[in-house]
């Protein structure tokens, strides 16, 4: 399923239910079960927020242990944590689904985040320090 897809749909249309939800999908192309619908909401941190679905994902505590994130050109970010949670921090990181990540090296207090792109640098510390605050 597309994500950046759903994403949108849902910002547009904030349908009141799955059943709407999935037909809106439908009418874009995408053939989905209920239950792969369902899955994929809570795994993006959809909810149903005053009767409509919205996009409400909050950080994880993995995601607030984030110290700093500092670029190392051409292709790297070095991330710091608090000690002990650059393992939580890199799941947390593969779990948001972020294409611009080529890999993740985690030590205890640091990780290497390796950028597909290096023109994508920038734009993902900024997704990152975002999402951390």
């Amino acid at each position: 399923m597309d994500t950046n897809l759903l994403l949108e749909i849902i910002k547009k249309n904030q349908p009141k239910d799955q059943l709407e939800l999935l037909k809106l999908l439908q009418a874009n192309g995408i053939q989905a079960t209920q239950s792969t619908l369902s899955r994929q909401l809570k795994r993006l941190g959809i909810t149903k927020t005053d009767g409509v679905y919205k996009h409400t994902l909050k950080p994880s505590m993995q995601i607030t242990s984030i110290l700093s994130v500092n670029l190392s050109p051409p292709n790297l970010l070095l991330i710091k944590t608090l000690p002990g949670h650059a393992n939580a921090v890199a799941f947390e990181l593969e779990e948001q689904e972020m294409p611009e990540i080529a890999g993740i090296i985690a030590g205890d207090d640091t990780l290497m985040v390796a950028v597909m792109d290096p023109s994508l640098l920038k734009f993902l510390k900024q997704k990152i320090v975002k999402f951390k605050s």
